[in-house]
Order: C-alpha cells, then sequence, then structure tokens
C-alpha cells in the first residue's frame, strides 16, 4: 500500500511593486510624508480648478497680519491695525475727496475696498496676501515645473537613446 503525496505548488511570490507597497507602509515616516505630498496634489488640483486660492494675489489682510486658528485675538488686533495719530489729509490734500467719493461708492453698493482682516489662519505677508493660498499657488507651479522637466528628459532619453541604439558606432560614442 503507497500513499499518494499531494502534488507540490510552489507558493506564488508577490511582485516587486506589492512588497514595495508593503514596506512604505510599514514606514510611519514614510505615510506621513506620502500623506502631505497628497494633500499638495489634492490642493494643486483644486487650484487648477479655480476651487482653491484662486485669489491669491488679493489683499485680503493687514500686513503682517499674525497667524492665529483660534479667532482674533484683541491684542494681536490691536497691534496688526495701523496707527494713525496724524490724519491722513495732514499730509495728502486729496485724501478728503478721495474719501467722500469712497462713502458715496459705499452708498451705491460699490464699495472701494473690502475691510481687511487681521488675523488669517497661517499669517500674510507684507503686502497683506493670505500666506496659505501663496503656498498653494507655489506648489502648483512646482509641481508643472518638475512634470514638464520630468516628460521633457523621459522624451530626450528616449529620442537619444533610440538614435543610439539603431546607429551604433560613432553616434552611440557621441550620446
Amino acid at each position: 500500500m503507497t500513499t499518494q503525496l499531494a502534488p507540490h505548488h510552489p507558493a506564488v511570490s508577490p511582485g516587486l511593486w506589492t512588497l514595495a507597497w508593503r514596506r512604505l507602509r510599514a514606514d510611519r515616516v514614510a505615510m506621513a510624508a506620502l500623506a502631505v505630498v497628497c494633500l499638495f496634489l489634492l490642493s494643486v488640483l483644486l487650484a487648477a480648478t479655480g476651487l482653491v486660492a484662486a485669489d491669491w494675489e488679493d489683499e485680503v489682510a493687514v500686513n503682517y497680519a499674525p497667524p492665529t486658528f483660534v479667532g482674533p485675538d484683541p491684542a494681536l488686533a490691536a497691534l496688526a491695525q495701523p496707527q494713525r495719530p496724524v490724519p491722513p489729509n495732514a499730509f495728502d490734500p486729496l485724501a478728503g475727496d478721495i474719501a467722500r467719493l469712497q462713502a458715496q461708492l459705499a452708498r451705491q453698493g460699490h464699495a472701494a475696498h473690502a475691510a481687511k482682516r487681521t488675523t488669517l489662519p497661517f499669517g500674510a505677508d507684507k503686502w497683506g496676501h493670505d500666506v496659505i493660498r501663496k503656498t498653494i499657488k507655489g506648489g502648483q507651479t512646482s509641481i508643472v515645473v518638475g512634470l514638464v522637466a520630468a516628460f521633457v528628459a523621459v522624451a530626450l532619453g528616449t529620442l537619444f537613446g533610440a538614435l543610439s541604439g539603431f546607429y551604433g558606432g560613432r553616434v552611440d560614442d557621441l550620446f
């Protein structure tokens, strides 16, 4: 009486990308960095559609508005407000006329300037631009430049590699 052994099937090895993904998931710092990169990519995609940071050039706050996440602090707001001990028309003879025109425009529903905020979640630069909106716009520009550079490098590398492989000899030595 002989016993039949079941045929031995070797285990299928996971692929290279599966192993790389497992290794990446095991690293907490790498996963945090991946989350930040995904957040930037999402904000760049939203900015490209105009949903986020479309008005990144607008002056929405006072100069150097401090960053705060809990709302305006009265002490910081008082420091952020420009101090005007001298009335503007003391130096500018047209200041009174400009103020009257702005008041007239406001009565007609055409406000000349929106009220500027004294604090923003990430602060403002010296021109009153929101820092997070400028960061999103800078990220958008950086990612576009990086992708264009990568595509140009792939195109040139493919062209030069094809020429070197086809002609060989001196052309291959040149490249």
